[in-house]
């Protein structure tokens, strides 16, 4: 039998064979900064809204998975200052056959990343909970290395010399590992995204991250329980710094490990 050519990563996903490790579907992050979040809720009808992105010329809903790993560019980090980041924690098991489209990094910065190769050759549709266990275990093993931001592949991207996609993956994690110190981004160049074209608000909902200066107040709290369905709400330290994305970060990972396993 004549191997199939392996051009994508969605080829890797189908053709590749390995034994897929005993992996936990991870949670997915909503993360945005709270003035745009807060645009993305429509609350008489208790859903996200999904938005146009010129990207895909979709409307589309975008989650981190696992962990909410993203570094603003320079133009809007003042922007966050005024308007800290928010993260949305949603259990992904039940809704893991709805998922739109899976791109194996942060598709908005995607120019950052310098790669001259189709973003589509970076995406899987059709996803399960097979494929995303069979990506983790090719890519980092296991969960602790995915959510560590460190690629630890199993598979030799010399015997795929067709498949520029996996070449350029590798590449950016083994950039990101060694930490080069003229890199334009961060762990997110190798962060899975998950792609929805609606989700309700509360349906999964596990915990929302805000901003500490957003609690202030007992009528604060009462407010953020009634949108969020009394779902747990957990601040995180702000700061006058863009590093408050940092906190968050920091926070969210720290809700996931409290998760039953």
């Amino acid at each position: 039998m004549i191997r199939p050519l392996i051009k994508s990563i969605t080829d890797i996903v189908e053709y590749v064979d390995v034994k897929i490790n005993d992996v936990e579907i991870l949670p997915i992050c909503h993360t945005s900064r709270w003035d745009k979040l807060i645009n993305d809720i429509n609350i008489s009808e208790s859903e996200l809204r999904a938005r146009k992105n010129d990207d895909y010329d979709e409307k589309l809903l975008f989650f981190f998975y696992g962990k909410a790993k993203y570094i603003p560019s320079e133009d809007v980090k003042n922007e966050y200052k005024k308007y800290p980041p928010f993260t949305l924690i949603y259990d992904l098991n039940d809704k893991i056959e709805e998922i739109h489209r899976l791109v194996v990094f942060d598709s908005g910065g995607y120019k950052r990343y310098k790669i001259e190769i189709d973003l589509k050759q970076f995406e899987i549709k059709n996803c399960s909970s097979d494929k995303l266990k069979k990506l983790i275990t090719i890519f980092f093993k296991n969960n602790e290395n995915y959510l560590n931001g460190q690629m630890t592949p199993n598979i030799d991207p010399e015997h795929f010399p067709l498949c520029g996609a996996l070449h350029e993956y590798c590449r950016l994690g083994d950039d990101i590992k060694n930490k080069r110190h003229d890199l334009e981004y961060g762990e997110q160049a190798i962060t899975f995204e998950i792609q929805f074209t609606n989700f309700h608000l509360h349906e999964k909902l596990l915990t929302a991250v805000i901003p500490d200066t957003y609690l202030s107040s007992d009528s604060s709290k009462e407010q953020f329980a009634a949108l969020f369905g009394n779902k747990k709400v957990v601040p995180f330290p702000t700061d006058t710094q863009i590093h408050s994305y940092h906190n968050m970060s920091n926070t969210v990972k720290e809700e996931i490990d409290k998760l039953p396993k």
